[in-house]
């Protein structure tokens, strides 16, 4: 997940946390309210939620994401310390995924949140690790592998 460190996030992949987290008409209560209005301002004036937070999406074009409005992952400004800013974030209730939140949800991630937040060189080695440990699966190319516009959404 620190890989989350780098990118940007468009707005209608989160925006259900800050208006209608799990239909209830009010945002996600996990995330710090300070960071929840700086994302409410970065995506101001975007569509309301939809039931489905990717419907919209499954078939946008590439020039209609690019364009989208969206948070940057490394939001509180770009620096050298790959990984350790996104977990010390999540420490402060300040993840901008669903799944970046829980991470902290849980006592065994809570742990390794707290040590990568702690110790940015203990993540960035493992993150090495499972880097190379990716590096050496079989990638699927054509006609067996697919590249998708929205990592969601499968190809038929």
């Amino acid at each position: 997940m620190g890989a989350h460190s780098v990118g940007i996030v468009h707005c209608n992949f989160f925006k259900n946390l800050l208006y209608n987290f799990r239909n209830s008409s009010k945002p996600d209560p996990s995330v710090d309210p300070e960071f929840l209005e700086l994302m409410r301002l970065t995506c101001a004036n975007i569509e309301p939620p939809s039931t489905s937070p990717v419907s919209s999406w499954s078939s946008a074009s590439p020039a209609t994401l690019r364009s989208s409005k969206g948070m940057k992952m490394d939001y509180e400004g770009p620096g050298t310390d790959f990984g350790g800013l996104y977990y010390r974030s999540l420490m402060r209730n300040r993840g901008i995924l669903f799944a970046d939140q829980q991470l902290t949800a849980g006592e065994e991630t809570k742990n390794w949140v707290r040590a990568y937040a702690s110790d940015p060189v203990l993540f960035r080695e493992d993150f090495a690790m499972a880097m190379m440990k990716l590096s050496n699966l079989s990638v699927l190319t054509a006609p067996m592998g697919q590249i998708r516009i929205h990592c969601a959404m499968v190809k038929p």
